[in-house]
């Protein structure tokens, strides 16, 4: 994997972790920095700001609710099961995605 796709990863990896532990608003870009071990200024090198960040954090937990949703649903015999399967995936990502939002 190319080291530039490493960085940026880590980056979002640590970002996911901060906000969902403190938010977003609490979250500084020097926190991000020092989980993902770079300088705060070659964050800005990847990232606009903060908001850009979150949009891919955002962006990445979709993907991943989006791909278990559709295993919940291949899962599932009937159309009865398949609905709750989509239901019951989707709201436990619920409180998840609430973690991320500035409001808490």
């Amino acid at each position: 994997m190319d080291k530039k796709v490493e960085k940026k990863e880590k980056i979002v990896e640590g970002a996911t972790k901060l906000f969902s532990k403190f938010g977003m608003d609490k979250t500084t870009m020097k926190e991000i920095a020092d989980f993902a071990n770079i300088g705060k200024a070659t964050l800005y090198y990847y990232f606009e700001n903060k908001k850009e960040i979150y949009k891919e954090v955002v962006k990445k937990e979709t993907e991943i609710i989006k791909d278990e949703i559709i295993e919940a649903i291949e899962n599932a015999k009937t159309q009865k099961d398949k609905l709750i399967a989509y239901v019951v995936t989707r709201l436990k990502h619920v409180q998840k995605i609430c973690d991320y939002l500035p409001c808490h």
